[in-house]
């Protein structure tokens, strides 16, 4: 006689858990983390600690969920630049509807690492939505890498 396996229920992991998982980068068991836990990841993110809140948003991006975008747009607001180019890279593994409005807004940023960080992301995420705003900037753009980043870009968008 077969036994029936009971699926066991995963216990949601606490604010010190989540913690934790950051401190010793186990990406492996962070990226099973669900929703319930996102409200940790965002409140990381609003206490400011720079390195935490950098993994914290990495996972968040690895998560994918609806309610990534929150944590995600918070860091794309911080005042600290590490903080918003992990945001920018985070977006990039988002799902191109989660993803754009999030790298919109830092492609509006002055600094130029955030703004190729927003780049190289709307290129993995293919984010398609956003070609007619870096064919704009094209035009644009006066950081000579950055344009020619944007250049690039637009060819990719008109060769899918």
């Amino acid at each position: 006689m077969a036994k029936s396996k009971k699926k066991k229920k995963q216990k949601n992991a606490s604010y010190r858990d989540v913690v934790a998982l950051l401190h010793a980068e186990d990406y492996r068991k962070a990226s099973k983390l669900g929703p319930m836990e996102l409200k940790h990841l965002k409140r990381i993110v609003e206490e400011g600690d720079v390195q935490l809140t950098c993994k914290a948003v990495y996972v968040a991006g690895l998560l994918n969920l609806d309610d990534s975008v929150p944590v995600i747009e918070a860091a794309a607001k911080n005042r600290k630049r590490v903080i918003r180019v992990a945001a920018a890279n985070a977006a990039g593994q988002l799902s191109p509807e989660r993803a754009e409005p999030i790298l919109r807004r830092l492609l509006k940023s002055r600094d130029v690492g955030i703004r190729k960080s927003a780049i190289n992301s709307i290129y993995t995420a293919k984010v398609d939505q956003l070609s007619e705003r870096m064919e704009l900037l094209k035009n644009k753009e006066n950081n000579p890498e950055v344009k020619k980043m944007i250049q690039n870009l637009c060819s990719k968008f008109n060769g899918r």
